[in-house]
């Protein structure tokens, strides 16, 4: 039962697929005939393709989100334990001096210069913190 569930889902998401590509390619009806008798655009059935389009890709994304959701994301978790004990102190350290001084900058926000991370990894950019950047301002 479970498969026949799975392959019904992989079925709907081909057929979306393949919706996708059919109004995508169907140009019938995107110009139209104007006053003069040339051909404009057909703004809104071109609008309306644009909207049937991204209401199908939303729909396959939350269906198959591993084939077709967002793809932008960064795990950053693995970094930091293959630090030893030791250097995970001393980034925690790091991080707590920064925040006090973006506490610092809140309490006196005519004090110093940029905020600057050091990640201690040649590899990694210094993160500076500019001082129009709206942290601690009101």
């Amino acid at each position: 039962m479970a498969a026949l569930y799975t392959q019904a889902c992989e079925k709907r998401v081909e057929a979306m697929e393949n919706d996708l590509l059919e109004i995508a390619d169907d140009t019938d009806h995107d110009y139209r005939e104007g006053k003069n008798g040339k051909d404009i655009p057909n703004k809104e059935q071109m609008l309306r393709s644009k909207i049937r389009i991204e209401s199908r890709q939303w729909l396959m994304a939350r269906r198959d989100p591993q084939h077709w959701g967002d793809k932008q994301s960064l795990d950053v978790s693995a970094n930091i334990m293959l630090l030893t004990p030791e250097e995970r102190v001393q980034k925690a350290l790091q991080l707590f001096d920064l925040m006090e001084k973006f506490v610092e900058r809140a309490r006196n926000p005519l004090g110093g210069g940029p905020l600057v991370y050091d990640p201690g990894d040649d590899a990694l950019p210094l993160l500076e913190v500019p001082r129009n950047s709206g942290f601690g301002q009101k």
